[in-house]
């Protein structure tokens, strides 16, 4: 996908709601600016800085919509960080351990107080997002 088509699909959904817009476009200049290297891993904080929003909660109705079937450009991953050591960890896991409030360190095989605190959720570009990339000024 090139920068246009992205920009002209966001405008085409949301025109009428003109500050999810603007938010939108700005993420889609963001990602179309940088390498894929660089964006492994996408926080909410990066999304924010990049719309320039200060309240980072203000950006998820675009993530949202950047990570659906329209402009599928993110997929949510999670990460357990203990100490240095980041470890991913898949949706199936995430769910199984808060369904039985138990988690397990990936390394250790120990049980995890209080998980959740150690527990950040990410995005990961798709290859759509990955195409993005390379298509600054197309």
């Amino acid at each position: 996908m090139y920068k246009d088509e992205a920009l002209a699909r966001v405008r085409e959904d949301l025109g009428q709601y003109p500050d999810l817009e603007r938010v939108c476009e700005a993420i889609v200049e963001y990602v179309s600016t940088r390498s894929a290297a660089v964006l492994q891993r996408v926080t909410f904080g990066a999304l924010s800085k990049a719309a320039n929003l200060s309240n980072i909660k203000a950006v998820l109705p675009a993530v949202q919509y950047l990570s659906g079937s329209r402009l599928p450009l993110f997929e949510v991953a999670y990460m357990f960080i203990d100490g240095g050591e980041e470890f991913d960890v898949s949706e199936e896991e995430l769910t199984e351990a808060r369904s039985t409030r138990a988690f397990y360190h990936p390394d250790l095989g120990e049980p995890v107080d209080d998980f959740e605190k150690s527990i950040y959720v990410y995005f990961r570009l798709t290859s759509e997002a990955v195409q993005l990339c390379a298509s600054e000024g197309k």
